[in-house]
């Protein structure tokens, strides 16, 4: 049965066998200031990613690499319990550990190629060199022994251990086993890992075939629900109820709509249900189901959908099209407007706001930015809307008040693939760091709201919106 606590304890454990394992490297930069990981564990991190590669732009993705499931499974330590969707995540994992293993695989470190020495000897003060290719590690037993000689000559120190020949090979052939290999492949390594976890997990939950749940939620992209009749059938709708909108205006009102859509049961045919099943969720004994997920859900003739405010503006954008410039709202047709066009205040008000904003923002501050946007963008997605307000107001002092910077987090990955289903999630922890300028002080937070947190560097509880908000506001008085 599934227990994070045991969980990290594997991931403990790894760690321990992985620090144990001899590297053949020094963990400081090489001659050419090319920076290395500091330890094993931090290489399998980022296996997959260019940042510590040989091969710049050639390893591949790292959504089906080592360093993608190791993140995943750090989070997943993190977790009270895991769901069906976790539990076939983790079993796709073993599938991507034998793509990567593969002889051809350009992720696979047997595969890694080098050019160095691969002979050398030394007679009398005559050295004979010879530099070929080279498959696994750069460190082959004849560069250990020149760089040993060299030091010596130099009156220098050279401390690495003797390599082990088996870390390399002459042939691309995939049989160099390099510590990275190891790592992943070895006894108690990633590979390893992954068949624990899954052993710890057990059997996902049993799903009922009738669950007491009638209102899906809507907290991914939108797809193609726009498409599916009977949600076309109730925006339409649901837009020419007048009491909605504000006195003789063309604008909704925010909360106003959210709730008549999130209370409104459409009735839906098996065709609707085809389209609408694989892109919303209920809750069945707490968990997040996918309702595809659940026999017989094709039967239903009925059912809510519960959209947040971010998902309801832009599945209106998408049912009216080209229509939202001339869409006749209740009080045109009365006549109380001259103007056609449905306005959606909220979202209008937010493109004024980044507008201003990037009057005041240097280019070489886009970047952050446009991850800052990101971040928002999340916030909406998944229910944590309520730090909109005051992340709204940072991207308002940018470039004038404050300073802003985020940055991955050690441990975070750049995307979450569920494999056989397309499905893309950005799954990132990043460290999101505002400047005070005028006070000259920083302030750190660390940010993933697909996994609902937003902190304080130095504290593992969450910030209220409030409170968050209160502290935007002390930087920018």
């Amino acid at each position: 049965m599934w227990s994070k606590e045991k969980a990290q304890k594997l991931l403990d454990a790894f760690r321990a066998k992985l620090d144990s394992i001899p590297t053949g490297t020094s963990g400081r930069p090489d001659r050419g200031g090319k920076e290395n990981a500091k330890s094993l564990y931090e290489t399998v991190l980022q296996h997959g990613t260019a940042k510590y590669s040989r091969q710049r732009g050639g390893r591949g993705g790292a959504d089906k690499a080592g360093g993608y499931i190791l993140g995943e499974l750090e989070e997943f330590a993190k977790l009270d319990k895991l769901d069906d969707i976790d539990y076939k995540e983790l079993m796709s994992f073993k599938k991507v550990m034998t793509d990567i293993q593969a002889k051809g695989s350009e992720l696979n470190p047997a595969n890694i190629e080098f050019r160095g020495i691969v002979g050398y000897s030394k007679k009398g003060g005559k050295k004979e060199i010879k530099r070929d290719l080279v498959w696994g590690h750069f460190l082959t037993p004849a560069y250990h022994q020149y760089r040993k000689d060299k030091a010596e000559e130099n009156n220098e120190r050279y401390d690495m251990s003797a390599p082990n020949p088996k870390w390399t090979s002459l042939k691309n052939d995939g049989s160099a086993r390099p510590p990275l290999w190891e790592a992943l492949f070895g006894e108690g390594g990633l590979e390893d890992l992954v068949d624990a976890y899954i052993k710890l997990a057990g059997e996902p939950i049993d799903i009922p075939r009738t669950p007491e749940v009638e209102v899906a939620n809507v907290r991914r992209k939108r797809g193609n629900l726009a498409e599916v009749p009977a949600v076309r059938t109730m925006v339409e709708e649901i837009l020419q109820d007048k009491s909605l909108y504000a006195k003789n205006t063309r604008s909704p009102v925010k909360s106003r709509l959210k709730e008549a859509f999130n209370t409104k049961t459409i009735a839906v045919t098996e065709e609707d249900m085809k389209m609408i099943g694989p892109l919303v969720f209920v809750k069945v004994d707490g968990q997040n189901v996918r309702l595809s997920e659940i026999p017989g859900y094709l039967e239903r003739r009925s059912i809510g959908l519960n959209f947040t405010d971010k998902m309801l503006r832009e599945l209106i954008r998408e049912v009216l099209g080209d229509r939202e410039k001339t869409y006749e709202t209740p009080y045109h047709k009365e006549g109380k407007v001259k103007s056609r066009g449905l306005v959606l205040k909220a979202l209008n008000a937010r493109r004024e706001t980044l507008r201003k904003a990037l009057e005041d923002i240097g280019s070489h501050e886009r970047v952050y930015y446009d991850k800052l946007q990101d971040i928002i963008d999340a916030c909406y997605t998944y229910d944590m809307e309520e730090y909109v307000p005051a992340l709204d107001l940072v991207t308002l002092e940018m470039g004038r008040a404050l300073r802003v910077r985020i940055m991955p987090s050690p441990t975070s990955v750049s995307q979450k693939i569920n494999v056989g289903e397309n499905r893309v999630e950005q799954t990132n922890m990043q460290i999101l760091t505002i400047l005070d300028v005028s006070k000259d002080e920083r302030h750190d937070y660390t940010v993933d709201p697909k996994r609902g947190y937003f902190q304080r560097m130095e504290n593992i509880h969450n910030i209220s919106p409030q409170d968050f908000m209160r502290e935007v506001r002390e930087m920018v008085a």
